[in-house]
């Protein structure tokens, strides 16, 4: 049977069946809807009284009809379209309603999803928060040692100055001679002085030019403190990447090979070096 004859029979009434098949107090239960998209095929079932039906449907028309298990022909088809039309319209309120679930669900899924971002997010800005604050902290206590090392380096150099000054003057105080030698070792220790102090600005004013030709800092009176360590170097107090380390340390060769500071104030010939032996 054609579906256009199925549904011609389908859309006939036949009061006396439909009475006895549809009867109020036959309650529709254990329906599903099943659907073959690629074959442009779905199929209704459910149980209503003692009865079970099953319609087949074909790009929306029925094909086929089962009651119990047993086909219906096409001259039966008439006196179930009253049950059908009840199948029909049951299973769409049941797929609504399974629909409107299915959105509620989704929307309190996409509400606990847009909290868990807000969370995360929350929680990835504290970390970041936090991890700044590590880094400061560090930076923090890298420029105290170093403020440190470069006092303690300070006062050794002063020591040592005085203990020079003390040996000079005992060993004029007791010599035997007429301290020619004393003058001598004197302007010896003098020229030594002066040839280290020349090597120091040259050495220095090549570090310095390292600092322009990587523009970090204009020109050499922007200099106001350079501090180079074993590790790292830092220009008016604020630490440089590696790469400018490794640069100075090239350029210096074995030159204040541990290290030295260096500070200004004023006019360009108004500051203090400190090399690190």
């Amino acid at each position: 049977m054609s579906p256009k004859l199925a549904l011609a029979f389908l859309l006939a009434a036949s009061a006396t069946l439909v009475k006895g098949q549809n009867n109020a107090a036959d309650s529709i239960r254990d329906s599903y809807h099943i659907f073959f998209p690629a074959m442009g095929k779905d199929i209704l079932a459910a149980h209503i009284g003692d009865h079970f039906y099953k319609i087949v449907n074909v790009y929306n028309k029925p094909s086929e009809v089962y009651v119990d298990s047993r086909p219906v022909a096409g001259d039966e088809l008439a006196k179930y379209s009253d049950v059908i039309a009840r199948i029909k319209s049951s299973i769409k309120d049941d797929d609504e309603d399974r629909e409107m679930r299915q959105m509620e669900r989704e929307r309190r899924q996409a509400e606990r999803d847009e909290h868990e971002t807000a969370r995360e997010q929350e929680r990835q800005q504290r970390d970041r928060e936090r991890q700044q604050r590590d880094r400061e902290q560090r930076d923090f206590e890298r420029q105290r040692d170093r403020e440190r090392q470069q006092r303690e380096h300070e006062q050794q150099q002063r020591e040592r100055a005085q203990e020079k000054y003390e040996s000079d003057a005992v060993y004029r105080e007791t010599s035997d001679s007429d301290c020619r030698s004393c003058d001598e070792d004197y302007q010896r220790s003098e020229e030594a002085q002066r040839e280290q102090s020349a090597e120091d600005r040259a050495m220095l004013k090549k570090g310095i030019q390292v600092l322009v030709e990587e523009h970090v800092i204009g020109n050499s009176g922007n200099l106001r403190s350079l501090v180079l360590t074993d590790t790292d170097i830092s220009v008016n107090g604020v630490r440089q990447p590696q790469n400018i380390y490794q640069q100075m340390r090239s350029r210096l060769g074995d030159w204040a090979s541990h290290g030295f500071s260096y500070g200004a104030a004023g006019s360009a010939d108004n500051y203090s070096l400190s090399i690190v032996d």
